[in-house]
């Protein structure tokens, strides 16, 4: 019978082919040289990342003031690297992704139910288990798969800032302020690397060692508008980028596996959370605070986050048709690589599109980008940034109904 075959362009400009025969001769490789026929599930942690806000000794206000993000000038060797070996196949999701620590550690150190143990002081080595606490800015990933149509990658994340709320647990909040960051979407704009070069000539760039980066990659940069922003990316907060494997001939009739980005795209919310999280909270609109404690966890709607990753044009029928996944092991992957910010508190510092609000509505909305991260702040490569890597996709649900899909840009203004 002849294989099923899919024909699609990478991010280099060359055409990948998918060949179902091909993806079986890749899982026979990894699993002679990694023994698993899969990629294995990795985060990669940044450390230190952005420091959290501390607001307690002032007494003048509520919130903290916009303070100016630094670039990331780390490089790939600066990052800690997790891996979770026990997602390997799709009949492993969403069971075995690394969201808590094993049930056998429940009576040492870690309990789920009436916890007393700050994860703070051990979060990196917690981070065998989850690197949420050791990198905050890693969303706290429950689930992942594709839409019906194979548009959408849909990620379902939790806010783990939102447990273990008690006093004795101020570092743990503290630390988890960027999953607050996670909910509220910023603007992007795509740049060529002679502009990264003129604007942040001290970021890390690979000089040709990775076969990855050498793909033609896209660079990015924050925008001080949504004006500026990038048409798709005017309320974003992770890249996504999409990769395989494929089998290179050495010269020495050794075969090696290569990953072949096929391309990245910018997520998309469902719904705008800090703008639906300002129309329920009314007069305190802020998605967190700090001074005279948690007044955010009464707002359980910002609990739960969905985002999305768009499926280039080029794998959609590919991953609608649950092709890719062979002998139930997948052979597409996404990389989730956050952008990072401050979070933003109170309605001083509310970032909403032009239309979203009444102009009689009384809200500060003086966010100032220029002052957050200014025209330079270009973000690092993705090999040099804090991100999930290797998630599998998987079939598309079985449809039991008729329900139709969200539109993402439905109550983003």
């Amino acid at each position: 019978r002849k294989p099923i075959e899919h024909g699609d362009t990478s991010n280099n400009g060359k055409v990948w082919t998918f060949n179902q025969n091909q993806a079986l001769q890749v899982q026979k490789l990894l699993e002679r040289q990694e023994n698993r026929k899969s990629l294995v599930l990795t985060a990669y942690v940044e450390t230190p990342p952005i420091a959290p806000r501390n607001n307690e000794n002032d007494v003048e206000s509520e919130y903290p003031p916009v303070r100016r993000l630094p670039l990331r000038t780390h490089t790939p060797s600066d990052l800690q690297r997790y891996t979770y070996p026990a997602l390997q196949t799709c009949n492993d999701l969403p069971r075995n992704f690394p969201t808590t620590h094993p049930n056998s550690l429940n009576a040492e150190t870690y309990v789920n139910v009436n916890n007393k143990n700050p994860i703070f002081p051990v979060r990196y080595d917690y981070a065998k288990y989850c690197p949420v606490d050791a990198d905050p800015f890693l969303p706290w990933i429950h689930d992942v798969f594709p839409n019906a149509e194979g548009t959408f990658i849909e990620f379902i994340a939790h806010n783990k800032r939102r447990c273990n709320g008690g006093r004795q647990f101020k570092e743990d909040k503290d630390n988890l302020q960027a999953q607050a960051s996670l909910m509220q979407p910023v603007p992007v704009k795509r740049v060529d690397n002679d502009l990264v070069e003129v604007l942040a000539p001290e970021l890390w760039q690979d000089e040709g060692k990775n076969t990855n980066t050498n793909q033609n990659v896209t660079r990015y940069k924050l925008a001080t508008s949504y004006e500026e922003a990038d048409d798709d990316a005017q309320l974003t907060r992770f890249i996504c980028r999409f990769h395989t494997q494929t089998i290179q001939s050495n010269g020495a009739d050794d075969e090696i596996l290569q990953s072949t980005i096929i391309a990245e795209t910018l997520s998309v919310y469902p719904y705008n959370y800090e703008y639906v999280n300002y129309r329920k909270k009314g007069r305190s609109p802020s998605m967190l605070t700090i001074k005279g404690g948690p007044h955010d966890n009464q707002a359980f709607w910002n609990a739960a986050l969905h985002f999305r990753c768009p499926v280039p044009p080029q794998l959609q029928t590919l991953i609608k048709s649950g092709h890719s996944v062979v002998e139930d092991v997948p052979s597409l992957y996404v990389d989730v690589v956050p952008i990072r910010t401050d979070p933003r508190f109170g309605t001083a510092n509310a970032f909403f599109k032009k239309g979203m609000l009444d102009p009689k509505e009384k809200v500060d909305g003086k966010f100032d980008a220029n002052k957050a991260w200014g025209e330079g702040n270009i973000m690092p490569l993705v090999e040099a940034s804090g991100r999930w890597a290797n998630i599998p996709i998987c079939r598309p649900h079985p449809q039991t109904n008729e329900a139709s899909d969200v539109d993402p840009g439905s109550t983003s203004g």
